[in-house]
């Protein structure tokens, strides 16, 4: 049994009542706990007590991480042994179950991140020593992927990442590109990704998806209802997933979250063969609520804009499926929007740079099967996202 799936049933056992669970950036006026330096230490004190109380370890450090688009999502508390040297390390997660996220307990062995300081400064140093290196007062430990750590430099605009290397990455990379959105044209292929391109030519770090896989198709909705929305041809999809809807056959379902939304026609469009709908993004969480309601089903949304990605990665960690909403600038100018349903994600790593790739698995309504949306694509005008709960 590795050690994350240790910590994980150790967790599930009981030991996660130590601690709230909560999201990292959680506020206080949400009515949920904020995920403290003070609740990392109080965590790391309850692994040791558990698992190691013969060992005489106590807490050596404890240093703050975000995920690569500056969403803290934890701590890496550092442990050393009763004279003063490094035992190890603990990661603890306010996404992970328990929070346990990771471990190692070993003699000598240092946080990832100073293991990676250690390294850098001096390629020929062993990472297994009786000293241990101090984090820069203006340095940065990110979660570069599912697996390593980097730390970056805001003078430098550089990370270090673990095997002695030092990667360019400038702050607005590692920040959310949307905000600094392009206005050249472009098109949802641009923003698409093949699935060979990222198996061959990236490794996969870290990825997710819902517990079963809902579609359709453009054309099966145009030939049982005559008309078509992307936003309601995703609210379908949730429906389906919901269990309140068949996606390939509720001519009736689909016309309802029409109207229930405010759908109107597209008067722009003038391609034959269907009615073409346009629906307001603040229509669509009220809309399925009294959709789903209607069926005995209480649902709670959130309209976010510009969502970190780790919201939906949390999301579909705990099985919600969610939506992603942007647009892009045709050749004429004139923005193209599109809604989908988000089932799936994955990270990866460049094989080359070891630049990273983030991307959003979805059913884009045109066909039955995956499409590969790239998050960071730099030609966005808007995004926001609508996450679902039952």
């Amino acid at each position: 049994m590795d050690r994350r799936t240790f910590v994980k049933l150790a967790a599930a056992a009981g030991l996660s009542v130590a601690v709230p669970t909560t999201r990292a950036i959680a506020s206080e006026d949400e009515g949920k706990v904020v995920f403290t330096e003070d609740l990392a230490a109080v965590a790391a004190n309850s692994f040791l007590n558990s698992f190691y109380p013969n060992e005489n370890l106590s807490i050596s450090s404890v240093t703050q991480y975000a995920t690569i688009d500056d969403v803290v999502d934890g701590y890496i508390v550092g442990f050393a042994n009763k004279d003063g040297l490094p035992y190890g390390y603990l990661t603890v997660s306010a996404n992970a179950p328990g929070l346990y996220a990771d471990f190692v307990i070993e003699e000598g062995a240092l946080p990832p991140h100073l293991a990676t300081i250690k390294q850098c400064a001096n390629q020929q140093t062993s990472l297994i020593s009786n000293t241990e290196p101090e984090l820069p007062d203006d340095a940065m430990v990110y979660l570069v992927n599912a697996v390593q750590y980097g730390v970056y430099s805001p003078a430098s605009e550089q990370m270090l990442v673990l095997g002695g290397k030092t990667v360019d990455i400038p702050k607005p990379v590692i920040a959310s590109s949307i905000e600094n959105s392009g206005t050249k044209p472009a098109t949802w292929k641009d923003a698409s990704i093949s699935v060979s391109d990222v198996y061959k030519n990236y490794t996969v770090t870290n990825g997710g998806n819902l517990s079963s896989w809902v579609s359709t198709t453009q054309n099966r909705i145009i030939a049982i209802t005559g008309r078509y929305a992307c936003s309601v041809t995703a609210l379908f999809v949730c429906a389906g997933f919901h269990g309140i809807a068949d996606p390939w056959d509720d001519a009736d379902a689909y016309c309802e979250l029409w109207d229930l939304t405010g759908t109107v026609t597209d008067t722009t469009n003038t391609t034959p063969g269907a009615w073409w709908g346009l629906t307001a993004r603040a229509n669509v969480i009220p809309g399925y609520k009294e959709f789903a309601a209607r069926r005995g089903l209480s649902v709670t949304g959130r309209d976010v804009v510009n969502p970190s990605f780790n919201e939906y990665v949390s999301s579909i960690n705990n099985n919600k499926i969610c939506l992603m909403h942007a647009g892009l600038n045709d050749e004429n100018g004139m923005r193209s929007g599109h809604s989908m349903a988000v089932e799936g994600f994955l990270q990866a790593l460049s094989n080359g740079d070891y630049s990273g790739l983030r991307i959003l698995q979805v059913f884009d309504g045109w066909y039955s099967g995956v499409r590969y949306i790239n998050f960071d694509f730099d030609r966005y005008t808007d995004f926001a996202g609508t996450f679902f709960a039952v």
